[in-house]
């Protein structure tokens, strides 16, 4: 649907914002992301780019290839994607290759539902800042260190794969991932040295004992939007946090 991938070109400062992309296998059959950057073996890249509050869905008909959502190949580096809504996608919501050492690309507040049915709701090699991100009803959910919902009221490892359990959520089953009341993760997340500044609603974090998982305890009820296979905050003109690259 969108691309920017001809060999030998660089790609800069590129904003994608507010769009609606779906059925992307309608006119051929294609591999079906909705977002493709660079190129394979870093034969072309982008950098120092912005892709922001996209809604991606209902392209479970695309074959071959990863069938991603927003795919960023190897070289790409600086690209920020933020607050995008992947709905029904074959393959991840989201892969990012290897940035090369050349300034890290940043993954933050996507939601990600009945993406990666057939793969991962999210994946990506090195040179990444994962922060925020809700995956729902993927095959499997992070690939790369996942956090991956049973934790304690002391703590969490570093890395790996574990379940989240024991009512930490407003209501899991309705897609309420806000922390409830009393709940173990409150003040109970690390203190990295790439802090994530704001949470999944854009609100802002502790620095010093962050909420852990994609929201930032701050009331009873979540303050910011509900969960649904919509775009982010349900409009396409909603208004986003700014967020600086972590370099």
């Amino acid at each position: 649907a969108f691309s920017a991938n001809e060999a030998g070109n660089e790609y800069v400062n590129i904003t994608l914002r507010n769009s609606e992309i779906t059925n992307t296998n309608a006119l051929a059959n294609t591999t079906g992301e909705c977002v493709y950057l660079g190129c394979t073996n870093d034969t072309c890249r982008i950098r120092d780019s912005i892709i922001d509050h996209n809604y991606c869905h209902d392209t479970l008909s695309s074959v071959g290839g990863s069938r991603a959502g927003f795919q960023v190949k190897s070289g790409s580096y600086n690209v920020i994607i933020r607050n995008n809504v992947c709905y029904k996608v074959v393959g991840p919501c989201i892969v990012v290759y290897d940035d090369y050492n050349r300034g890290r690309n940043l993954i933050d507040g996507n939601l990600a539902i009945s993406a990666g049915t057939a793969d991962l709701g999210i994946q990506c090699t090195s040179g990444a800042t994962i922060t925020n991100n809700i995956v729902i009803n993927a095959s499997a959910s992070i690939y790369n260190n996942a956090i991956n919902g049973s934790i304690s009221a002391t703590g969490i490892q570093s890395c790996g794969t574990f379940a989240i359990s024991n009512n930490v959520f407003i209501n899991a089953a309705a897609n309420n991932f806000y922390p409830a009341a009393g709940s173990p993760l409150i003040n109970k997340g690390a203190n990295p040295f790439y802090q994530a500044l704001y949470d999944y609603n854009g609100m802002s974090r502790s620095l010093a004992t962050p909420t852990v998982g994609a929201y930032e305890y701050s009331t009873t009820n979540n303050p910011g939007c509900a969960t649904t296979n919509n775009f982010k905050c349900g409009s396409s003109t909603a208004g986003v946090s700014q967020y600086s690259l972590i370099s």
